[in-house]
């Protein structure tokens, strides 16, 4: 069994604050659950449109397993902004992991790119994303995704990610 509840409170000048809870027990296997089995994640983010074109996002997490003493707490704060039909993205995160066999705590800095327009006529959104840890330990991570509108109600979506660590995307 799993669950995932979701509460957002929108304010005025474009902010907007949401808390999320999610817990999938031993046995929960649904992808599209947000969580994932012997899991449960605690995320708060608020976001604020500081100027026209620029927005800052800032979000806390607190993920952990169920049946082992493993948690993983991380910061984030990302500026977006939009340039010549682009959004561009940057931030930072810190990250701090706990397990049986100890712990770890690292930042990264991560930068994006999006880019909607038209392929062959239909909507298309494309984008892509690069995060590395700033410790020198190797750890990164690479994105890229498309979403195409093929039709009203059709859209084709699709996403390659490259992880470069040894704990997987949590982990960074």
């Amino acid at each position: 069994e799993g669950y995932r509840v979701e509460v957002e409170h929108g304010c005025a000048g474009g902010a907007a604050t949401r808390a999320t809870f999610g817990r999938g027990e031993e046995g929960f296997r649904n992808s599209a659950g947000g969580v994932s089995e012997n899991r449960q994640e605690l995320r708060l983010e608020h976001s604020q449109r500081l100027l026209q074109r620029l927005d800052l996002r800032l979000s806390g997490t607190h993920s952990e397993r169920l049946d082992a003493d493993d948690s993983q707490p991380a910061i984030e704060a990302t500026m977006s902004g939009d340039v010549a039909g682009v959004r561009m993205t940057t931030g930072v995160r810190a990250i701090e992991q706990e397990s049986e066999n100890g712990s770890d705590s690292f930042a990264t800095a991560q930068i994006g790119v999006r880019h909607g327009g038209q392929l062959f006529g239909a909507p298309s959104d494309l984008g892509a994303e690069y995060e590395e840890a700033l410790d020198g330990s190797k750890r990164r991570r690479a994105a890229l995704d498309m979403e195409w509108a093929l039709r009203e109600q059709v859209s084709a979506y699709g996403t390659y990610e490259l992880i470069d660590s040894l704990q997987g995307a949590a982990a960074l």
